[in-house]
Order: C-alpha cells, then structure tokens, then sequence
C-alpha cells in the first residue's frame, strides 16, 4: 500500500517542499540559518541559495559526510553533529531555523521548540513540517503494520514497505492532533503566521497525479481539514 519502490513519490513531496519552503523564505532574515535535522542534504541546494550562512545539524555522522558532499563548498558553512533537543549553539545566534520531517519524530515536542526558540533572534522565523493525527497517512500506516504482522507474527515490527521503500514511522513521537500541536507552538513561544497543508502526494491512492495537482491543492486550499502533513511558518516572540 506504502510502496514506492521508485522514489517517484518521496521525489514528488520533496520538489513540493521545497517550491513551499522557498515562497515561506521570501522576505525572511536569512543572515545565518540553522537546519535541524538536516539528514543528507535534502534541502541544502535551496538553503545555500536563500542563505548568507548555512549551518546543517543532524545526530547522524554518516548523513552528515553524505550531505556535506552536496553541498557547494562555501567558507562560511558547516555541519554540525548534533542533538536538537540540546542544541551546541549560543543564545539568539540565528536568524531563522528550520525542521523539516523531523518534528513528528521527537518524544520531547515541547523540548526540540524550546531549544529552537532559545537559538533564534527576537523576532527570528522558525519553519518546520508536521504530522497531525490521525490523519489518513498515519491510518495507512498503521494498517500496513499490522497486515505485515499479521502475515510474519514472528518477525520484529518492521520499518521497510513492500518493495523496499521505507514509511514515515508515526510510532515514534507521541500522538498530537492539530490543536495540541499548535499549543505546544504557542507554549513554547511561538506565533503561527502561515501553514500550508501537504502529504497527499505520499499517498498511495493519489501519488499518480502530476505535481501540479498538488501544487494547486496546496494553494486554493493551505489550511483545510484532512491534510497527512503540514507546513509551518512560525515566528519566535
């Protein structure tokens, strides 16, 4: 059901992320930006491009080499190994932060956005991705689990669909829907200024249609009910 065994769909949904992020990043303080999570590399392209100086963080040092290789070599950028939830950077030292498929995986919610408010300047853009739930991709998901452990019950819960692509694992941080997500925002002192609704281009009854359909969605209809994902343009108060 999850299957993509292609890449077409993942490749879909980072193009739509980033074409997001980058509308997101107009008009923004991008003097020194701070990526979270930064994994391979993903966004590192449209970063360079809108930044003066680009810090990539992630826990992982093998992403980390893997995206330092995609990047244009620039004097003034780095990777950092690193933990979110307690970030090696002083007071207000960013200008903007971002967290992109990486908030839903967190167990301290409340944790990884004190940190990220405890980094940014007064008045600093925080962008980041989320999963409200349930949602039909969480639904999806937790289906597919439980067929396949219900066709191997002695095998360990796996993370890897069929056809050899790999699931968002929602089983990883604490279940939220959209109104607890959006207080932890506010608690952690945070204002919401735009959210556009994302994720339908994962799913496997949709992922067919062209990017321009989702593209469109996303436009006509940013903050409708139902969307798997949602991306958000925070500012620190």
């Amino acid at each position: 059901m999850l299957s993509d065994p292609t890449g077409q769909a993942t490749e879909k949904s980072t193009s739509l992320e980033r074409r997001i992020l980058g509308e997101m990043l107009v008009g923004t303080d991008c003097s020194r930006v701070l990526e979270i999570g930064a994994g391979t590399g993903r966004l590192a392209g449209l970063l360079q491009v809108r930044s003066q100086e680009l810090v990539a963080l992630d826990t992982d040092r093998g992403q980390i080499e893997i995206g330092r290789g995609r990047m244009q070599p620039r004097p003034r950028d780095s990777w950092v190994v690193g933990d979110g939830h307690r970030l090696p950077f002083a007071d207000e030292s960013f200008s903007t932060a971002l967290m992109v498929r990486v908030f839903h995986r967190t167990r301290r919610p409340a944790q990884l956005l004190s940190e990220a408010h405890r980094v940014l300047r007064s008045g600093g853009t925080l962008l980041l991705s989320y999963y409200p739930r349930p949602s039909i991709r969480t639904l999806q998901f937790h289906l597919w689990r439980n067929l396949r452990e219900a066709d191997s019950p002695g095998d360990p819960p796996g993370r890897t669909c069929p056809g050899g692509s790999r699931p968002v694992d929602h089983d990883a941080g604490p279940e939220m829907t959209l109104r607890q997500v959006r207080a932890i925002f506010q608690d952690c002192g945070f204002v919401l200024e735009r959210e556009v609704g994302i994720g339908w281009e994962e799913t496997s009854l949709l992922r067919q249609l062209p990017r321009s359909f989702f593209e469109g969605l996303s436009e006509r209809l940013p903050r409708a009910p139902g969307y798997p994902a949602r991306l958000a343009k925070l500012r620190r108060a």
